[in-house]
């Protein structure tokens, strides 16, 4: 039987990332991130907990939806750069979002 190995898409996607507590040496101490991911299908902004943050809050080419039903972890090692950076608002939005699909 081969051995297990995480499922990583081949194409790179964005998401919103979310990570543990930095240490004094400024490096996390947590190598997985919880991530939401994003998507360009508008279709997904009506539904309930997603957020919709601009292109120039993001960086990217088309207006995102953070998806947070889609709430997964992934390994920090495959991020290669940082695109956008949300306002702390769409960012409590989004936490938001993720305790509606958890049910709190």
């Amino acid at each position: 039987m081969a051995p297990l190995s995480s499922s990583v898409a081949s194409a790179r996607n964005p998401g919103v990332n979310r990570h543990g507590t930095e240490t004094a040496k400024g490096h996390s101490d947590v190598h997985r991130y919880c991530c939401v991911p994003l998507t360009s299908n508008l279709t997904w902004a009506r539904a309930p907990g997603n957020v919709l943050p601009s292109t120039a809050e993001t960086g990217l080419p088309k207006d995102p939806v953070a998806n947070a039903l889609q709430i997964s972890t992934i390994d920090r090692s495959p991020l290669t750069e940082l695109v956008g950076k949300l306002s702390p608002r769409n960012l409590g939005l989004v936490q938001s979002g993720i305790d509606v699909i958890l049910g709190r």
